[in-house]
Formats: structure tokens, sequence, C-alpha cells
């Protein structure tokens, strides 16, 4: 998995980093050593956000906003990854746009479990999403349900149908359910879709 460090030229980030990569994890930073800048861009070098397949941001807590800081936890958030803050204090900006907070000793596991999880927003809008195409073509009543998972750099949406409704009818309402998740993500490099009946099979 692809995490991106924005400060791991720091002692903490660089600590952080190395535990992340002791975990076979490919390790990403916006500074390097001796880097005056905390951006790549601003250092004539690509952003890792748009070139790398970026699935977790770990951002530093600290005192100032996130900008004054310039700890790249804010791109993760523009971006729509999910952002892991290490030591932040409940005032900190980006708590409430994190995915999960911790504390240093506790970042490895944290990343490692945000990964795995849907991605909450988007799995709202894509639940949120499906419900409302239902009831437009009168299926209200049917069964289905909706996850967004991040991978590679990229969305997966799952969407589950119950035994109301057969493939086909889950296939366009899957098509609606990307749309709508692009829309909110056009920042991913690309959206993946599985379709499954909740007997697990799988289109």
């Amino acid at each position: 998995m692809d995490v991106l460090v924005p400060d791991a030229a720091s002692v903490t980030g660089g600590l952080i980093a190395g535990e992340l990569a002791l975990r076979g994890h490919k390790v990403l930073s916006c500074k390097r050593p001796g880097q005056s800048s905390s951006c790549a861009v601003l250092d004539d070098r690509s952003c890792p956000l748009e070139t790398e397949a970026v699935d977790v941001v770990v951002g530093m807590g600290g005192p100032g906003a996130p900008w004054e800081r310039g700890d790249g936890a804010t791109c993760a958030v523009t971006h729509r990854v999910p952002l892991v803050l290490v030591d932040a204090e409940l005032s900190d900006p980006l708590v409430e746009f994190a995915a999960a907070t911790t504390t240093q000793s506790g970042v490895v596991s944290t990343v490692e479990q945000v990964a795995a999880a849907p991605l909450a927003v988007h799995s709202v809008i894509a639940h949120k999403t499906a419900r409302e195409e239902l009831e437009r073509t009168g299926s209200e009543t049917s069964t289905v349900a909706v996850e967004v998972r991040r991978r590679s750099g990229r969305l997966v949406v799952e969407l589950w149908y119950g035994h109301d409704m057969d493939r086909s009818q889950a296939e366009r309402l899957a098509t609606h359910v990307v749309q709508a998740v692009r829309e909110y993500d056009s920042s991913a490099a690309g959206v993946d879709v599985l379709v499954r009946d909740l007997s697990g099979e799988e289109a």
C-alpha cells in the first residue's frame, strides 16, 4: 500500500515512515531533507497525490492552522484521500476531516485499519444515490447496500442487491452510484465496480 507521510524528513515523520516501510508499505513524502518548502510542487517536483497511488495520508498534529504548518494534510482532504492525524489536539481544524486520529505508537495499525475500512462520506453518497434512484423508479422497497473503498489510488464501489432485484437492475443502479461518487471524488485514478447478490455471487 502507498502511504504519504508529507513530512517524512522530520524526526517524527521519519520514525513513522520507517515503521510503515517495515510493514511492507511504500512510503512517499512531500518534503526532502534540506528542502525549504514543504510542498513537492514548489520544489519543482510532482505532487505524490497526483502521480502515485496513495491510499492513506499521515499528517502530524501541531500548533497553528494546517496551511501554516504546511504538513500536506490539507491536500489529503481536498483530494478526498483518507487522512490519519498523529498526536493532534481536538482543536486542530483538520480533526473533523480525518478518517482517524492516533498517537505515534498506534499509527501503523491505524493506517492499516483506515485503508481496509469503507470511505465514510463516499459510502454515504453512494447509499443515498442508490436509494434515490430506487425511489425514482418505484422500487423503493428493494434491498440494496453500497460501500466504497480506496485501493491502489482507485475507488472500488461494492453494491449488494436482494432477491427483489435482478442483476441488470443492480448494474444500472451501480452506474448511477459510480457517477455520483465520481462527481464527489474526481481526484481518484478511477472507479471499479463489484455487483453482488446477497448470496455473494459477483458480477
